[in-house]
């Protein structure tokens, strides 16, 4: 019989503009990536966190194969870490933004004038939707043309962007969308608070629940409260226990 191994990953409630603020628990996120705001008032995405989110994935399709959250655990077995956050009732399409416009006061501002960014080519711009600790190895990355060139090719193929849901882990926001139409894959983008502004983070690249997360998101199970979405198909369903 396949196990099934789970974390909960304990965070504090937000209900104020900063998240994580006084938390313990989870893996350790790293640092570099700024110093999340202070708690002053219920923010946008406060009611985003009242629920959990399930993340699921067999250990044979995390992206770190040495992963110490499946050690011990068989390449179909699937590990589970659970977040604050939850699923859109309907996904929502990430807005085209200028420079001039941006708004990154909310996760859906920050992930929009990311994405317009990358969209223009802008390095100037892209540098500034990043927190200060990430921005030596951006303005690296961006010194290189075989990188800039490869995002362009990229995203001249995307034609729309949805944010399907958005979960919290630590002092990070973590914001799930896809693109096209797609219900497969899709990408998890990071953002701390810096000030009163979201600021995009790689901070947690190597962490170990971010790995099951992006996993399950782009490959595996996202269960939220009392029904599950499986990827690669439209069908939300009663959950069962393992």
């Amino acid at each position: 019989m396949m196990g099934v191994r789970r974390a909960l990953v304990r965070a504090c409630a937000l209900a104020a503009a900063a998240l994580g603020l006084a938390c313990g628990g989870g893996a350790d996120a790293g640092t570099g990536a700024g110093q999340a705001g202070a708690a002053t008032e219920q923010s946008p995405e406060a009611a985003m966190f009242d629920g959990r989110l399930a993340f699921r994935s067999t250990v044979a399709k995390l992206y770190n194969h040495t992963n110490p959250l499946a050690e011990g655990m068989g390449r179909e077995d699937t590990v589970e870490v659970v977040l604050p956050g939850r699923l859109l009732p309907h996904p929502v399409p990430i807005p085209e933004v200028t420079r001039e416009a941006v708004d990154r006061t909310s996760l859906e501002g920050a992930l929009a004038s990311d994405v317009g960014a990358f969209r223009a080519d802008d390095a100037d711009w892209i540098l500034e939707n990043f927190a200060p600790g990430d921005r030596d190895r951006i303005q690296e990355s961006l010194g290189r043309a075989d990188l800039r060139e490869r995002n362009r090719a990229a995203l001249a193929h995307i034609h729309s962007m949805e944010i399907w849901g958005m979960a919290q882990y630590q002092d990070y926001g973590l914001v799930m969308y896809r693109y096209d139409g797609d219900t497969t894959g899709g990408l998890v983008s990071t953002f701390v608070k810096v000030g009163e502004e979201w600021k995009r983070t790689n901070v947690l690249g190597a962490d170990h629940t971010f790995d099951v997360v992006l996993s399950a998101w782009r490959r595996g199970v996202v269960r939220v409260e009392s029904s599950v979405i499986s990827l690669g198909t439209n069908d939300r369903r009663p959950a069962t226990d393992d």
